[in-house]
Parts: structure tokens; C-alpha cells; sequence
């Protein structure tokens, strides 16, 4: 629920969750189930414009800050064992 609602910017993810980070080409958790490494391909900021509807830009981008889209290309993919 931490990594889900709060913003590295703001807080220390590592040192609230208890997390390992480990490091694999990509920095990631130790803990997780499931590691998706990719390497950017193309990146492109959001824009108003773009929207099909404003639903996305009343209820999330109220203040203009809209996120950037970003494709990757798949470059290794980590599964812990149980």
C-alpha cells in the first residue's frame, strides 16, 4: 500500500516498507514476486489535446502535472521461487 500511494519524491519507500533493494541492470525489491527490467525506448509527456474525454484530466490532472508515457523494450524478467 506504500508503494502504491506515495511518491519516492516524498518518502523513503525502502526504509517505510522494510524492503531489500537489490540491483539487476535496474534497481528493484528483493521481495517481489515478479521483475520486469526494461530499457526506454520512447518517452512523450501527456497532453490535454490528447485526451478522448476530460474525465482522466478533471478527476487526476487538475493542476496540468500529467504523467509521461513511457514504452520499453523487455530486457529480463526476474520470478522468485517460493
Amino acid at each position: 500500500s506504500i508503494c502504491g500511494s506515495k511518491s519516492g519524491r516524498d518518502v523513503n519507500k525502502t526504509e517505510l516498507t522494510g524492503l531489500t533493494l537489490e540491483f539487476d541492470k535496474a534497481p528493484y525489491f528483493k521481495e517481489a514476486n515478479t521483475v520486469i527490467i526494461c530499457k526506454k525506448q520512447y518517452v512523450q509527456r501527456m497532453e490535454k489535446e490528447c485526451f478522448i474525454n476530460n474525465m482522466p484530466d478533471e478527476k487526476w490532472y487538475q493542476d496540468g502535472d500529467y504523467h509521461y508515457m513511457i514504452f520499453g523494450k523487455i530486457e529480463k524478467v526476474l520470478v522468485r521461487e517460493n
